[in-house]
């Protein structure tokens, strides 16, 4: 598992743990680094964060500018991405409407307690991983 997928495959994990031998993750979006308690905790990129929720600037930024493959995503690895890279994260959302499910999962970031139903699965997984 990697990144939000460590969170999904945690999540599933915790709830089927009879179907579960081992789990391998990397770099997993999981406690402690999230839930999230406030968005000053993501220092410099805070504004751009609450802007995903935003009613108007959050599809403008994802669905529209693509800032999430674009901007946020090059600036997060510790070193340049080859356009090579590059393209194979852009691949499966070359169109607008494909940004849909992105936009969602950022949206859906468990920060400041909302949204309360992932906040709480966070919490609740927290609990079961310690």
């Amino acid at each position: 598992m990697h990144d939000w997928g460590a969170a999904f495959g945690l999540n599933y994990a915790w709830r089927h743990a009879d179907n579960v031998k081992g789990i391998a993750f990397m770099e997993g979006v999981m406690p402690p680094t999230y839930p999230r308690e406030s968005y000053a905790s993501f220092g410099n990129t805070e504004e751009i964060f609450r802007g995903f929720r935003d009613p108007v600037r959050g599809p403008e930024l994802i669905i529209e500018k693509n800032f999430f493959l674009e901007g946020l995503l090059p600036v997060s690895v510790m070193r340049n991405l080859t356009p090579a890279e590059l393209e194979v994260y852009r691949a499966p959302f070359a169109a607008p409407k494909s940004r849909r499910a992105i936009l969602h999962l950022l949206r859906d970031n468990p920060i400041e307690e909302k949204p309360a139903n992932v906040w709480r699965t966070f919490e609740e997984m927290a609990t079961w991983w310690r």
